[in-house]
């Protein structure tokens, strides 16, 4: 509430009165958003009524939100007091003349003036003061001020007088005055600093949350590059049905050849105080499903442990063990965050002084305490995070690691990894005598390398089954010989990639591997892997020269066209220089579809619709793959449904495909009655969609990053027929460009006409894209755009003839 006197009613009375109400409300809107960053007007009421009613004060009453007013992240937050006296009142305008240091002469304002406001301010209970700004008063000179602030509790109350004593200032007095001034100005900067205490009502701070994470650390020593020891402590008090579900099964995923788990210890502390520790018979060590298929690779195992009785309210304490020795480099990321809210999380690193130069160590930004301390030759990091929120779940979230706050360990090196795989894989394509023989076999009477590449690559597809863990999660001793391969006719990405390598070796063909992650090659992601660098390579792919043309195997097979991979645009390693790359197809390999729609519309709105499908890339492949194996039946079944997509009542008058080349094509052509609606002497029409509305997810607003992680090249091309009885038509949607930030591509609309036929087209070409919340918002208008009917429909008008 403002209320205006003297000089203030005399100048604010009389603009409020002149102002149209729209400039009011802005006037208002953009004080508040200087005075309050963020501040977003809700409404506003003057009294009087009859504002020109000069019997009663002036007053101003305010009701505005902001959005994050606490701006806190991890650890403490700060939030700046709502004075609105710097926006308000005429004061501010009478000390308009003061940015001189001195002056010669006295300044004139015309009139003394003051500010005097008040406050109080309520913090959800979570909030604490942790400390409060230490103002300076001045009680003497032309400008007189005084400022408080106290807490008690979650409350905070604020007062400021600020009063302009003198109309007349002398030269002296205005360097008192200035003094004044760059104390108020100090003051403005200083901020109320607040913490979290998530200790009491977190369970009504986070209704969705199915627990809360209590006191839990992780402890990591490690004693050489590949042998490190984990143990994991957890408490965790299970809020809901939800956190039964979750948390009454601690599952523990492990390698055996290079890592051993052990369960130290787990209980269950029901709401009543019983306490129910874990039956060690009940711990059950299990083969993963897919290890039957792939008997000559060790395997992974699964340690089951069955928490009893868990029940809302509950409290679950658990702590395992995990030693590696002999495997992978130690690369490990803990984030310090999750989907449920945590009192506290503590991560300790231990680790000898001689490795200090073998770990890249990375701490999470401000907010969390890290302490660093030397004893003998050991060192010792401990990285704790309190009173954390939860991470909410929301789709087309990338993963954590990308962005979440993050304590990071890596003895991993990607130039040595590349050395290392370099060799491993060299030896175990050459002298691979089977391998070779099959390979000149296959590409006897072939003289082309494009030839011979496809019939070595399709043999391997065909008669190679993919079995076995992905290239990260074993050992490179592991790895097979070709012929072992060859033989036993099943394979990992990693040892398909070696057989095809020594069957090119034998064609005279040169290949080199490339270790590939499924992470697309955007720069958050990079930048992640560069601070801590991880093995995240799980598949192999060859980069084969075949005449004068560069391009990826091993991730494709017979239906698909040489030079398309399935990795387009994700992360490689090159073995040669130990750097990340990005993959890439052949240009004319990338994916991408072309709908083209021909529409012949009668007067009485039926319409005969041409759609015809041009495909690229993997999505040839797909395709190709897809119609071959139909059967006539579910092939006829397919082009039904194919035309029911146009629409329900679209009788099929014809269907084709044709792979025999490339690029493949699949036509349907339909009859749809009514397909324009008639109102009076208009007809109106909906160009089809042809999915394009589904193309990106839009929900609203959002905390967590959006990425859309694959390239999304689609193209719809429209050729539109009218009635020759028509006076006029347009397409509503018009001209329109839409364009991804971060220079990832865009979407365009164009149209024209000529005569009776209209054309159109729309246009997806969108590389990767990483945005962050704040960014998100602009996908939704994307997906508006793309969905909408209004940019789809023509207006027609029918005249007699």
């Amino acid at each position: 509430m403002l209320g205006f006197e003297g000089i203030n009613d005399n100048i604010y009375r009389g603009a409020f009165s002149r102002w149209p109400r729209e400039y009011l409300e802005q006037f208002l809107a953009s004080t508040l958003k200087r005075l309050v960053p963020g501040a977003e007007l809700v409404r506003y009421e003057l009294r009087p009524a009859d504002i020109r009613d000069l019997g009663r004060k002036l007053e101003l009453e305010l009701e505005f939100s902001v959005p994050d007013f606490v701006n806190i992240a991890w650890g403490d937050g700060v939030l700046k007091l709502p004075f609105l006296g710097g926006g308000f009142g005429a004061l501010n305008f009478l000390l308009g003349d003061t940015g001189l240091d001195e002056r010669h002469y006295p300044l004139e304002t015309t009139s003394t003036a003051g500010i005097v406001e008040q406050f109080e301010l309520t913090l959800p209970e979570f909030l604490t003061v942790a400390a409060l700004p230490q103002y300076r008063g001045n009680a003497a000179g032309p400008l007189l001020t005084e400022r408080k602030v106290e807490a008690e509790k979650n409350q905070i109350r604020g007062s400021q007088s600020i009063r302009l004593a003198q109309s007349s200032i002398a030269p002296d007095d205005y360097r008192k005055l200035k003094n004044t001034l760059r104390e108020l100005d100090a003051g403005d900067r200083q901020t109320v600093v607040v913490k979290r205490d998530f200790a009491v009502g977190a369970a009504q701070l986070f209704p969705n949350a199915q627990s809360i994470l209590e006191p839990s650390s992780v402890e990591c020593t490690v004693t050489a590059p590949d042998e490190y020891v984990i143990t994991t402590r957890q408490r965790r008090r299970v809020l809901n049905y939800g956190g039964v579900k979750a948390f009454s099964e601690l599952n523990l995923r492990f390698a055996p050849s290079w890592q051993q788990v052990e369960f130290l210890e787990g209980s269950v502390t029901l709401p009543d105080g019983t306490v129910r520790k874990v039956d060690p018979a009940s711990v059950q060590v299990m083969d993963l499903p897919g290890n039957s298929a792939a008997p000559r690779y060790p395997g992974e195992k699964m340690m089951a442990v069955s928490l009893p009785g868990v029940e809302p309210g509950s409290v679950v304490e658990t702590a395992w063990r995990s030693v590696s020795r002999g495997g992978a480099a130690l690369d490990r990321v803990w984030e310090l965050d999750g989907n449920d809210p945590a009192l506290e999380v503590g991560c300790k690193l231990t680790y000898p002084e001689k490795l200090a130069r073998d770990l890249t160590v990375n701490v999470p930004e401000a907010g969390f305490t890290a302490v660093e301390t030397a004893a003998g030759d050991g060192r010792t990091l401990t990285v704790t995070g309190r009173n954390l929120p939860m991470r909410n779940l929301e789709p087309g979230a990338p993963p954590a690691w990308c962005y979440a706050p993050q304590f990071g360990v890596s003895a991993f090196q990607y130039a040595d990894y590349a050395e290392t795989l370099a060799k491993k894989f060299d030896q175990l394509s050459s002298g691979q005598e089977q391998a070779t023989q099959l390979a000149l076999k296959l590409v006897d009477g072939q003289t082309e390398p494009d030839a011979k590449l496809r019939k070595l690559r399709d043999y391997v597809a065909m008669n190679i089954r993919e079995a076995g863990p992905v290239l990260n999660r074993m050992r490179l001793a592991e790895l097979s010989p070709a012929d072992v391969t060859l033989k036993e006719g099943y394979g990992n990405s990693a040892d398909r990639a070696i057989l095809l390598w020594a069957m090119l070796k034998a064609a005279g063909i040169a290949a080199t591997p490339v270790p590939v992650a499924d992470l697309p090659a955007l720069p958050e992601v990079t930048a992640r892997l560069e601070a801590v660098p991880r093995n995240v390579f799980t598949a192999v792919l060859l980069r084969v020269t075949a005449g004068e043309e560069e391009l990826y195997c091993n991730d494709t097979n017979q239906y698909d066209v040489p030079g398309a991979t399935a990795h387009d645009g994700d992360l490689g390693l090159d073995l040669s220089s130990g750097e990340l790359i990005a993959i890439a197809s052949k240009a004319e390999c990338e994916s991408s579809i072309v709908s083209g729609y021909d529409i012949v519309c009668a007067a009485d709105g039926t319409a005969e619709v041409e759609l015809t499908e041009t495909l690229y890339g993997m999505e040839y492949g797909a395709a190709h793959k897809r119609m071959t194996q139909l059967t006539p039946e579910l092939r006829r079944r397919y082009f039904q449904e194919r035309a029911a997509e146009l629409a329900q009542g679209a009788e099929l008058l014809d269907s084709s495909d044709d792979f025999s080349g490339y690029p493949g094509k699949i036509v349907i052509k339909v009859r749809i009655p009514a397909f324009a609606a008639r109102s009076g002497d208009f007809l109106c029409l909906t160009l089809p969609d042809g999915g394009a509305g589904g193309l990106l997810r839009s929900a609203g607003a959002r905390t967590q990053p959006y990425w859309q992680p694959e390239g999304i090249d689609r193209e719809y091309l429209y050729r539109v027929e009218l009635p020759d009885n028509i006076g006029s038509y347009e397409l509503a949607g018009g001209d329109w460009r839409w364009e991804c930030p971060g220079a990832a591509g865009g979407i365009t609309a164009r149209s024209q006409v000529d005569g009776n036929i209209l054309t159109a087209e729309r246009k997806v070409k969108l590389a990767p894209f990483f945005l962050n919340a704040a960014e998100y918002p602009v996908i939704g208008a994307a997906q508006r755009l793309l969905s909408a009917e209004p940019s789809r429909t023509i207006l027609v008008k029918v005249v007699a003839k």
